[in-house]
């Protein structure tokens, strides 16, 4: 399988992406074989990804991409536009490209080709539940000759374990965020006015650009547009006597990274701005004494609620609907929510979690701390 790095730096960290990719295809086929799956069937973009390693760059037209995992075969069967099956078969980055046609109601066909080609006649093949419903159905109702089962659970826990590859190439996603929230910190501090929340985003972003960095959406909100948070970047100037928060991120070669930074605009603090702030930094602290494998996901969150309302905010808590979630392609579980117990779930070494509890009150402020 080729490289597909775009952008060789030298102080990336030395991550073999071919060795990545092998030990994606052996988790998921572990899984397959104690499920009795004999294939999947993908068109959700992060599991399109997760299966084939492509297309890491792409952030349009995102369910135009499918892929069918044969667990006996040495590569996926990448389904792809016919636009773009010309020139991945130029660059042979796989064995294996079909080009699909514009309209969807024919994709079953070609499903049904490839699934013959394979040998998959009266086997099991998962489907992607997250693929476009009408496609599903589609699938479902024209392809007669294997039979299908939902694979949503079996594609979920291949995903929520990360291989040591996977780590180390999330770990280099994170340092390039890492510069990009400082340079919008930065700004934040030095404003005093002279910013607007879109000046600040668009360096930030820039900077991520610059860096090989695909779907950004880093977004800022200020003063009374975090109280209650308003999820979007606005003109307004970024004034002392206020927080800041920076938030969003984006993807290094198919690695989704995020996290957010409140930030003090200048100026004196009031004494209960100073309380929110450290009840928020200490509910982090508390997390981290619990956030291990074996942890259920629903006791991280109520270790963090305990010191909220310990704290009296938890009127203003802004954790809703989650207080935390899995990061990988996307934001995926594991879920950290006690609101909904059917979400909780042990902890396991190799997972990696953003844990972002916040406080949103008027005349305070929207303070959120996510690592």
């Amino acid at each position: 399988m080729p490289n597909f790095l775009r952008n060789q730096e030298p102080l990336r960290p030395s991550i073999d992406w071919e060795l990545l990719q092998d030990l994606r295809w052996k988790r998921t086929r572990e899984l397959m074989k104690k499920d009795e799956v004999d294939a999947l069937l993908v068109n959700s973009f992060e599991s399109v990804i997760y299966l084939t390693g492509w297309p890491r760059w792409q952030f349009l037209f995102t369910n135009r991409y499918c892929a069918l995992f044969v667990r006996d075969a040495e590569e996926p069967v990448v389904f792809c536009p016919d636009a773009d099956a010309y020139p991945i078969m130029d660059q042979k980055l796989f064995k294996d490209v079909r080009g699909l046609p514009t309209i969807q109601l024919d994709w079953p066909s070609h499903f049904e080709k490839a699934m013959v080609d394979y040998g998959l006649k009266g086997k099991v093949v998962g489907l992607d539940p997250n693929m476009l419903g009408s496609l599903y159905e589609q699938t479902k109702l024209k392809v007669k000759e294997v039979k299908f089962v939902d694979a949503g659970r079996l594609l979920t826990t291949a995903r929520a374990v990360k291989n040591p590859e996977e780590v180390k190439a999330y770990e280099h996603s994170l340092s390039i965020l890492e510069g990009a929230t400082n340079t919008g910190v930065a700004m934040i501090k030095e404003s005093w006015g002279r910013y607007t929340e879109i000046d600040i985003v668009a360096k930030a972003s820039e900077y991520l650009l610059r860096r090989g960095c695909t779907r950004l959406n880093m977004w800022l909100a200020s003063g009374e547009n975090a109280t209650p948070l308003k999820r979007y970047t606005t003109e307004k100037h970024v004034r002392a006597g206020e927080f800041a928060l920076i938030d969003g991120g984006g993807s290094y070669n198919g690695f989704r990274c995020e996290f957010a930074r409140s930030v003090w605009g200048g100026g004196r603090p009031s004494d209960e701005q100073k309380r929110a702030y450290r009840a928020v930094y200490q509910a982090h602290e508390e997390m981290r004494k619990i956030l291990r494998p074996g942890t259920k996901t629903d006791e991280v969150d109520t270790a963090i609620v305990n010191v909220i309302k310990e704290s009296g905010f938890m009127e203003w808590y802004g954790g809703y609907p989650y207080t935390g979630h899995g990061i990988g392609i996307m934001q995926e579980p594991p879920w950290i929510t006690r609101t909904d117990i059917r979400a909780s779930a042990p902890l396991e070494a190799g997972m990696i979690v953003n844990i972002e509890p916040a406080i949103w009150k008027k005349g305070v402020g929207g303070i959120r701390i996510e690592d």
